[in-house]
């Protein structure tokens, strides 16, 4: 049985002026599973459930094929690829306060 390979994104966004996110976050890590055929698909697919959801995103951090034994070693990351492979796609989005960068201790 061959595995099922799917895409990993991880995306800086920020939300869209006069969204109720904007009113209380500075933007958010985007970490996406995503079933495509090509990296070109998955990235365009991500990219527009995130403006759906009153994101806008700021720049690509990573974006590769990956199989399921990458995420042995984190909980999150085998239920999210599991789930990608039903629904196609997850995306997990983390939030940062409104004055902060993301990174951590930084501010803008």
């Amino acid at each position: 049985v061959r595995e099922i390979i799917l895409y990993f994104l991880r995306l800086k966004a920020v939300p869209k002026a006069g969204t109720p996110a904007a009113k209380a976050f500075g933007g958010a890590f985007v970490n996406c599973w995503v079933d495509r055929p090509g990296l070109d698909k998955a990235e365009a697919a991500v990219r527009k459930i995130v403006v759906e959801q009153g994101w806008e995103v700021k720049e690509v951090l990573t974006a590769h094929a990956v199989a399921r034994t990458a995420f042995e070693g984190s909980s999150d990351g085998v239920k999210y690829y599991d789930q990608a492979k039903v629904d196609k796609q997850v995306l997990v989005f983390h939030r940062w306060p409104i004055g902060e960068t993301g990174e951590a201790g930084e501010t803008p």
